[in-house]
């Protein structure tokens, strides 16, 4: 029984609330609140996505990248200008969340959920955040049977088809870029690596 009118608001809330069940165990999605007039300072990363945002409003895929790595210490705004970009945009927007599992297959399985959830938003931007951790160099010592060069195959093989261009835009956030797997930092899967450093003075209110 609905107790409310069915409005259009109404209509978002349960498409939001049916998503989040489905793919709640790989990804969150989020309504985003605000733009970039309610970020502070950070003017040349605003600057470089309105440049993206006018690609995507002329239709100019090409221009827009397949994916930004944003390299900064914690509580620097990495999250606030990932969301504004999905406001302005009006794309969908979701966290992505660590989708490894200790049991065999799992892993894999989530991960073609999340990339199969993600066509289905699309246009979507996704953030990845911690990518330092969720995109490790496969060169490093792990242990775990081939796992991480699996799921970093599917990761790639994601980022390198080109009829995603426009459509998803993943931007992996880190404060160590030196441990994210270099095929995935190259351009075509990372089109921008923009440092975020604390506020300077000027930009402290």
């Amino acid at each position: 029984k609905i107790d409310k009118p069915v409005d259009l608001e109404y209509v978002k809330l349960k498409k939001k609330e049916i998503l989040n069940n489905e793919y709640g165990d790989v990804m969150e999605i989020v309504e985003p609140q605000s733009g970039f007039e309610d970020v502070g300072g950070l003017e040349y990363v605003k600057d470089y996505f309105k440049e993206v945002l006018k690609a995507i409003r002329k239709g100019e895929s090409r221009l827009v990248p397949m994916g930004v790595t944003l390299m900064g210490p914690p509580g620097t705004g990495k999250t606030k200008i990932v969301e504004a970009l999905a406001r302005e945009a009006g794309f969908n927007f979701v966290k992505s969340k660590n989708i490894r599992s200790m049991w065999l297959g799992e892993s894999e399985n989530r991960k073609e959920k999340l990339i199969y959830g993600l066509r289905s938003l699309v246009p979507v931007v996704v953030m990845n955040d911690e990518a330092d951790l969720n995109d490790a160099d496969r060169n490093a010592p792990k242990g775990d049977s081939g796992v991480s060069e699996r799921l970093m195959k599917m990761e790639m093989e994601l980022l390198s088809d080109p009829r995603i261009r426009g459509q998803i835009i993943v931007i992996s956030c880190t404060n160590r870029p030196d441990r994210i797997d270099p095929a995935l930092k190259r351009s075509g899967r990372s089109d921008e690596r923009i440092l975020i450093p604390m506020p300077s003075a000027v930009e402290i209110p």
